[in-house]
């Protein structure tokens, strides 16, 4: 049995979630706005910020299945001159959908440097190329790539912004150690 040490859950009204999706945090928004969509009820201000911040971030495909669902579901508002702007937006995107050809040719060339290095990740490499087949992955327009696999989304957050903050925390320790 693997014991887990459990997860704070922080419980967000409606309200402060759209007001989050207000705020120009589209990576903080997206990821937490994704799921809440369906469990506000499929509430359309919600829905509209969604395809709204995904769009922000250059997700054309995602952003675009989202303001098309809630067009479906909420027909009266597809006329109006918000979501026909944001239609106008998302079709003036760069295409976000990365060839799996691609994505399999640069996970070689790193697993490769890495094991000249001396980390061999070639078993983790064949688990990840099994699930390929069924899987997208899209690039937003800041270089943070997202996968989804069926519904879920993968890696759905701001991995380069990440990435940069932890390097110039230990640049930043290091400088001061000397």
């Amino acid at each position: 049995m693997s014991l887990t040490a459990a997860q704070p859950r922080t419980t967000m009204s409606l309200r402060q979630v759209i007001e989050m999706g207000k705020a120009n945090t589209p990576w903080v928004f997206a990821p937490i706005a994704h799921p809440a969509v369906a469990q506000s009820g499929y509430d359309p201000e919600l829905w509209f910020l969604l395809a709204e911040n995904l769009a922000a971030l250059g997700l054309k495909t995602l952003a675009g299945e989202q303001l098309d669902a809630l067009c479906q579901r909420r027909p009266a508002g597809a006329n109006t001159p918000v979501v026909a702007e944001l239609h106008r937006r998302i079709k003036s995107l760069n295409n976000d959908r990365i060839n799996p050809d691609e994505l399999i040719k640069n996970a070689k060339r790193s697993v490769e440097a890495l094991r000249i290095r001396g980390t061999d990740l070639g078993e983790a490499f064949e688990g990840w190329l099994q699930t390929q087949s069924e899987s997208e992955s899209f690039r937003a327009s800041d270089g943070n790539v997202v996968r989804r696999i069926g519904d879920q989304l993968l890696h759905f957050g701001d991995q380069i912004g990440a990435a940069r903050d932890i390097g110039e925390h230990n640049i930043a320790a290091v400088a001061q150690s000397h």
